[in-house]
C-alpha cells in the first residue's frame, strides 16, 4: 500500500534531518525531568495538604492553573477508564514543572512550606527558571546542547537530593 518509504521520500541535499529521539541522551533527559516533576509534585501535595484540606483553593497562586489541570484531566478521562479502570490522579498530578515552580516560590507557600527544603529563594528561582526552559525544549523535541544537559543534570539532581533529605 505505502511501498518502500525510504525510496518514496526524496530529501534535498541541503536539509538536515533531526537526530532520532531514540538516542540515549534524549531518553536520559526525559527520565531526569520526569523524576524531578514527580518528586516536586509529591512534595507540593504532601506539604500543602498538611496545611488544610482545601489547599488547592488556598495555596495555588493562580486559579487558572486549576482550570487548566481540570481540562487536562477531563481529556484524560477516556484513557483512564480504558487503561486504569477509571482511577484518576489527584488534580496536582496534571501540573507541569512551571506550575510547580510558581506554587513553590509563591510567598504564601515559600516561608511556611518550602524554604526549609530549598533554603535560598533566589537560587531556587534561578535554577528552576533554567530547568523550566530546558524542560520545554525537551517536551517540544528540541535538542539540548552540552550546557543545557549539564545544567539539567546538576540542577535536577540537586533539587531531588534536597527533597529526599527533607
Amino acid at each position: 500500500m505505502f511501498g518502500n518509504l525510504e525510496q518514496d521520500i526524496t530529501i534535498p541535499y541541503n536539509v538536515t534531518i533531526p537526530e532520532d529521539h531514540s538516542n540515549e541522551n534524549y531518553k536520559d533527559n526525559m527520565k531526569i525531568i520526569e523524576r524531578l516533576e514527580t518528586k516536586l509534585t509529591d512534595l507540593v501535595e504532601q506539604k500543602l495538604s498538611r496545611i488544610n484540606s482545601k489547599w488547592l483553593n488556598d495555596r495555588i497562586p493562580n486559579l487558572k492553573m486549576i482550570e487548566k489541570w481540570e481540562e487536562i484531566r477531563g481529556k484524560s478521562t477516556r484513557s483512564e477508564k480504558l487503561f486504569k479502570g477509571g482511577q484518576s490522579e489527584s488534580l496536582i498530578h496534571y501540573s507541569e514543572l512551571g506550575d510547580l515552580y510558581q506554587i513553590i516560590k509563591w510567598s504564601k507557600n515559600w516561608k511556611e512550606c518550602f524554604e526549609s527544603v530549598f533554603k535560598d529563594l533566589k537560587l531556587f528561582e534561578s535554577d528552576m527558571e533554567q530547568l523550566v526552559m530546558i524542560r520545554n525544549d525537551i517536551a517540544h523535541s528540541r535538542p539540548l546542547n552540552e550546557i543545557q544537559e549539564g545544567k539539567l543534570r546538576i540542577n535536577a539532581e540537586h533539587f531531588i537530593r534536597l527533597i529526599d533529605q527533607s
